[in-house]
């Protein structure tokens, strides 16, 4: 009977459109249909008395119908999200009087659209249906297959409908929140403190998922709910991954997360706590699976069905760009907070504008890196997914000339190594990731990025046109060297602060795998100089020539960096394959394998051992000398040896500068000016008149703690230079010495008889050396 009411209702609608009596869609809206057969509809389809396919035909309105209904509302909503903060001209020259009548007129019709809409909402018996079944609570298998079937009219923003999926959801999450909630934390460990989580619910089901994805953007409404939404999220990440396989896992959160929780978050004004808790979900997930929920979030077809969502896109782009016309190094402090505020809850519009102010004028770069400072850990992950969005656009990445690197490209660079620089922390996995896949594919272009991020990052700098006295600290030990950096261009900074972005770098390098991408990188570097020549057709010898000549300057950066973030020999030594192995495995040229390979051969550079001593160490593990000499003759033809001795070859590739050049020079005078400014802060330390004893400031403010404070720290990291650098100069002159001592026991031995078969290549030997 109930089912045949129901249906009559339906067709009664039907039949007044199809006669003419009730053209006006009002009309349905006059005489609703009553919710005691909405009830009655749902516990016969729930006890499977009738079916949802049987019913759904006699309801009304169609899906096409609705469909298009609910388009041209969509549309009108778009339109006035697109129509904010446009100047019109005709309302400029008005009087306040019809300035105030456009305003009401204009309040009167959004009133009258929205109250339609909710009219076109309650008098759809299909989403009717749907919100009855989903109130019994016991037939979400029913109810899921009809919200389905009226997805494109966004079934979650019927009232009804949005109360019982929030109902269901607190429900479904009740059993694991109770044991992840701050609450149920204190009265664990109230009693004691080592208490651990209890771990009876294993995590989320199925359904709770599903109800999330039906939510979608309207599980904003519930703020308190949207919060333990993500926390039984991060709890549920947890519990999955143990002693199971994450990828299902991570997938699901990840499509969750993307389709319900950042929408929601986003329509939430500034709160920047709930972001943090939608962190600490994203937080778990691998770096791939987070572009992947970012990516979800800007595309246009989620903005297309949730207008609510545009206008906070709107919004948020309206307020970055005031904020970026007024920014000046001046205030900083004053914009950063307004910029962070828009950027908050909508982070991804609010950084692609100031990405594409930086590219369109660099001199702003250093001043929109500082109004990054204030944002949250989930923006500035956002921000480096922007980043490779914006080097992965489909753009020219040339000058219009063909010859040069295109202007966007290098302000990008030189943005992502500031941001790098001054945020080490923000993960890079992604941007490697892009480098990598590029020099794959033989686009050396993108290398400017790299050397950006070693330059400036990691402090492996290339420097030209450098003094004497630079070119000998560069040649010295890592301290040494550390004092060698040109200071003018903004790049020295703390020992600590460098070893801190190395290890970030070097990390980003290990894939959620394990697997380690620093050699194929390095591999990968290596081969642009033929890539560049050979595999890519480019138009210009100057762009070939430039090209060549900055894939050797990266390689050389990229090869310093991975021996200054190993200073154990021994871990070096476990990144690289064989001597043997390395030429056929990284397809590089011998002169190339042994500038990597130079830092574990060192003791090969003092030649052949004494008898009774044939071991040399070649990164920690003790190898026979021959055996070595072996691998090197395998290296190259045969012929080249009929001319060359390969002890002679292997002691070259041995060495470094500092082997054969006396540093103590230096040495000496990095000493005696660390000395000077450890007495200049002595006498800067020395008590003043009218200083109080506890070193306050007095009336002079001639002193404070905290500058005494600073003193102190100052002088600790000169003593401590101070004790490396001579232990550094000890060393390298011990070092030279030995090497000098064996390179003349030696050549005698390298250049006593020919062994070609004519005497003009020793002599070409002879003259080289």
């Amino acid at each position: 009977h109930a089912h045949g009411a129901l249906a009559q209702a339906g067709k009664g609608d039907a039949d007044e459109k199809e006669n003419g009596e009730a053209s006006d869609k009002s009309a349905a809206v006059e005489r609703p249909t009553r919710p005691s057969l909405y009830a009655a509809a749902a516990t016969l389809v729930a006890d499977g008395a009738v079916s949802v396919d049987a019913l759904y035909p006699h309801l009304s309105p169609t899906d096409a119908e609705a469909a298009a209904a609910h388009a041209l509302e969509t549309k009108a909503a778009l339109s006035a999200v697109k129509a904010t903060g446009t100047v019109s001209l005709a309302a400029a020259s008005a009087s306040a009087e019809e300035k105030a009548l456009a305003e009401a007129k204009r309040k009167k019709e959004e009133r009258a659209r929205r109250d339609a809409a909710v009219a076109r909402r309650q008098a759809n018996q299909k989403l009717g249906l749907a919100a009855a079944i989903l109130i019994r609570g016991d037939a979400w298998p029913h109810a899921r297959d009809l919200l389905r079937r009226l997805e494109a009219v966004d079934p979650a923003s019927h009232p009804g409908i949005r109360r019982a999926l929030l109902e269901q959801l607190a429900a479904a999450l009740k059993p694991l929140y109770a044991e992840v909630s701050i609450k149920a934390k204190l009265q664990r460990t109230r009693d004691d403190p080592a208490a651990e989580e209890p771990r009876s619910v294993p995590g989320l089901s199925h359904t709770t998922f599903e109800l999330l994805a039906a939510l979608g953007s309207h599980l904003s409404v519930d703020i308190v709910l949207l919060t333990k939404a993500c926390r039984c999220l991060k709890a549920h990440l947890k519990r999955s991954s143990e002693g199971k396989p994450k990828s299902a896992a991570e997938r699901a959160v990840a499509d969750v997360v993307a389709k319900c929780l950042l929408p929601s978050a986003s329509l939430v004004a500034c709160n920047p706590m709930l972001m943090e808790e939608v962190w600490q979900v994203l937080s778990l997930l691998p770096w791939g699976e987070r572009y992947r929920a970012y990516a979800t979030w800007d595309s246009p077809a989620l903005a297309e069905r949730y207008p609510a969502l545009a206008a906070v896109h709107v919004t948020s782009v309206r307020d970055v760009k005031y904020v970026l016309k007024r920014l000046v190094p001046e205030s900083v402090r004053l914009y950063g907070r307004k910029f962070c505020k828009a950027a908050h809850a909508c982070p991804l519009p609010a950084l692609q504008q100031a990405v594409k102010q930086v590219e369109a004028y660099p001199q702003h770069t250093e001043n929109v890196v500082e109004l990054f400072k204030y944002l949250t850990p989930l923006s500035l992950d956002v921000l480096a997914y922007v980043v490779v969005e914006r080097l992965g656009s489909a753009r020219d990445k040339l000058k219009e000339d063909g010859q040069n690197i295109a202007g966007w490209l290098q302000c990008l660079a030189t943005f992502i190594g500031h941001v790098w620089r001054r945020y080490s922390g923000v993960d890079m996995h992604g941007l490697l990731a892009y480098i990598l896949t590029r020099l794959r594919a033989d686009e050396c272009l993108d290398l400017v990025v790299l050397q950006e991020l070693l330059a400036r990052v990691c402090n492996v700098e290339w420097q030209e046109e450098l003094s004497g006295d630079a070119l000998d600290k560069l040649a010295g030990g890592r301290t040494l060297r550390s004092t060698a950096v040109v200071v003018t261009q903004g790049m020295q900074r703390g020992i600590n602060t460098v070893a801190r972005a190395m290890g970030a770098m070097r990390a980003a390098l290990v894939t959620a795998d394990g697997e380690d991408l620093a050699v194929p990188l390095l591999a990968l570097i290596g081969h642009q100089r033929h890539a560049a020549i050979y595999a890519v057709s480019l138009p210009h010898l100057k762009l070939v020539s430039e090209l060549v000549d900055r894939s050797h300057v990266c390689f050389l950066q990229y090869a310093e960096f991975l021996q200054l973030a190993h200073e154990d020999v021994t871990k070096y030594a476990e990144l690289l394959p064989p001597l043997g192995e390395a030429c056929g495995r990284l397809k590089l040229e011998p002169d190339t394998i042994f500038h990597v390979f130079r830092p574990l051969l060192a003791e090969a550079a003092l030649g052949k051992p004494q008898a009774g001593a044939e071991m040399v160490s070649v990164g920690g593990k003790p190898v026979p000398y021959d055996a070595l000499l072996e691998t090197v003759k395998g290296m190259l033809p045969a012929e080249v040896w009929e001319c060359l001795s390969p002890e002679l070859y292997l002691t070259f590739w041995s060495m470094q500068l500092s082997d054969v050049r006396d540093l103590s020079g230096s040495y000496a005078t990095e000493i005696e000016a660390t000395k000077e400014a450890l007495k200049g802060v002595d006498a800067a330390a020395m008590p003043a008149k009218n200083i109080s004893s506890a070193g306050m400031i007095d009336k002079a403010g001639t002193r404070s703690m905290d500058t005494e404070k600073k003193r102190e720290r100052e002088k600790k990291r000169l003593n401590t230079l101070l004790e490396k650098l001579q232990k550094e100069a000890d060393e390298a002159k011990l070092r030279c010495t030995e090497v000098t001592g064996s390179l003349l026991a030696a050549k005698k031995r390298w250049l006593t008889t020919p062994t070609g078969k004519d005497g003009r290549r020793v002599g070409e030997v002879h003259e080289a050396l």
